[in-house]
């Protein structure tokens, strides 16, 4: 065997032994209620698989740098604990996070979350300075608080009924229900795109900018408005609901507002009939 092959070879070697070490996969305990924080350290992966259950109990979990965490389990529970995903952690969700109860959520900036099964936030406070990429349900119900000053991309449904204050970017293109028990605001470095639907069934203030490209709707509701509300070509706002504040204002694709009806039809008027004058005269 030639000296070159027999380098070739332990190259290869090497990189699997080295890769092989660096993916380490954790067994899922089933329940987490240690004293000390449990840790997802760089090259580790926690993996509930289908079928499997995780429960995390007054603990705290740390997702660091460089691990993972993947949920394809039929139940994980995060009650009375902390639970963060540090920057360059990852956290992926396929199953279905039944409950986060009485908990601290964090998703730190530079951290990936991405949701593809559904994640249920009950009465927790929920930090994302993260990109969340939602293709799934993400619902924060009854008493839990969302303070976003990440991204929230959404192709499928965002169900908000406790508080949430957007200081970041949601972006959707799917469905967004709100209906705040207590509070929804949209804060001055807020941004919200919508192509989809956003169906609201209570208040909401609005401080910052809503972009919207497709359908809001609701009955009867209320969005005081101290920011802007842009409605460009294409959009609809329901009847039912009332802007106080500041006017909507509907735009063009380039950026011009639309005229109104009498701004387009005076003018026309007065070309025909001037037209119509001169041609009496003759």
């Amino acid at each position: 065997m030639k000296l070159n092959e027999i380098l070739l070879i332990a190259i290869a070697l090497a990189v699997f032994f080295v890769s092989s070490a660096a993916a380490v996969e954790i067994p899922n305990p089933g329940i987490i209620n240690d004293s000390e924080p449990f840790v997802i350290n760089d090259g580790e992966t926690l993996w509930i698989r289908p079928g499997d259950s995780l429960e995390i109990f007054t603990a705290t979990v740390v997702v660091d740098n460089g691990g993972t965490f993947i949920n394809e389990g039929d139940s994980l529970k995060v009650l009375h604990s902390r639970f963060s995903v540090k920057s360059n952690g990852t956290f992926v969700n396929k199953g279905n996070l039944v409950k986060a109860d009485a908990s601290e959520i964090t998703f730190e900036k530079n951290s990936t979350v991405i949701n593809e099964g559904s994640l249920n936030f009950d009465p927790s406070l929920i930090q994302n300075y993260a990109h969340i990429n939602n293709s799934g349900s993400i619902s924060v119900n009854d008493f839990a608080i969302l303070n976003n000053y990440g991204t929230i991309y959404n192709t499928g449904t965002l169900s908000f009924v406790g508080s949430v204050f957007n200081h970041g970017l949601i972006e959707t293109s799917g469905q967004m229900s709100i209906l705040p028990l207590y509070y929804f605001e949209n804060t001055e470095t807020g941004i919200i795109e919508n192509s989809g639907t956003i169906s609201l069934d209570e208040y909401i203030m609005n401080n910052g900018i809503i972009n919207n490209y497709g359908a809001i709707g609701g009955y009867a509701q209320i969005i005081y408005n101290n920011g802007a509300i842009n409605c460009y070509l294409g959009s609809t706002l329901a009847d039912e609901v009332t802007v106080e504040g500041n006017p909507i204002q509907w735009v063009n694709p380039d950026g011009g507002e639309i005229p109104e009806f009498p701004t387009i039809a005076l003018p026309v008027i007065a070309i025909i009939g001037l037209a119509l004058f001169f041609k009496r005269r003759e």
